[in-house]
């Protein structure tokens, strides 16, 4: 089998995979984690090629689930419930996002909802951990390390097709994420 290079995360050679690849990415200046998560230790060659694709067209993606939380937001979903308690954690928070954007409140919240940033892309391109969608792009509120995020879920194409406010755990923002569990609202796309 040839073997391709994925981005940065390194040369995939034949149908053999690692468990696990997570490599600091970086899009219009904004750095996020980029993860692939295998259950087999090989890779057929149809699942591949729709990896490469997905990889190839993150840009596009993440530009549409940046659409799907802002209008997710304009009505009043789990976005809004995030941002709403992302702002309560901290006044210190909310004042320095508010001198920030130099806005008042409810100006802010809708900054935030069109700003949020994205902090790590997950790929699940055969089912690791029991995972019925494809991928998952966590976003933040720019500065929050309390460890919660909006997450989109999508299929192979891009499409979303869960929304959640899901908490993760981990010990060093970016580098080392480790659980993921839901802990508030979830919508479906």
């Amino acid at each position: 089998m040839k073997e391709f290079k994925l981005l940065n995360v390194g040369v995939v050679k034949g149908n053999e995979v690692d468990d696990y690849y997570r490599v600091l990415m970086e899009s219009e200046g904004q750095h996020f984690q980029l993860e692939l998560n295998f259950q087999n230790s090989s890779i057929e060659a149809c699942k591949r090629s729709i990896l490469k694709d997905f990889v190839d067209n993150l840009d596009q993606f993440e530009s549409n689930t940046k659409e799907v939380l802002f209008n997710d937001f304009i009505n009043g979903g789990a976005v809004q419930s995030y941002i709403d308690f992302s702002l309560s954690q901290s006044a210190d928070c909310d004042l320095a996002i508010r001198n920030k954007f130099l806005i008042s409140e409810t100006a802010t919240k809708q900054q935030l909802a069109q700003n949020l940033k994205l902090a790590r892309i997950a790929l699940y391109p055969d089912g690791q951990y029991d995972n019925p969608y494809y991928a998952s792009f966590d976003y933040i509120v720019d500065g929050d390390l309390s460890g919660n995020v909006i997450s989109l879920k999508t299929n192979e194409y891009g499409q979303c097709k869960q929304l959640a406010w899901e908490c993760l755990i981990f010990s060093n923002f970016i580098k080392n994420y480790s659980q993921n569990k839901t802990v508030s609202s979830s919508n479906k796309c």
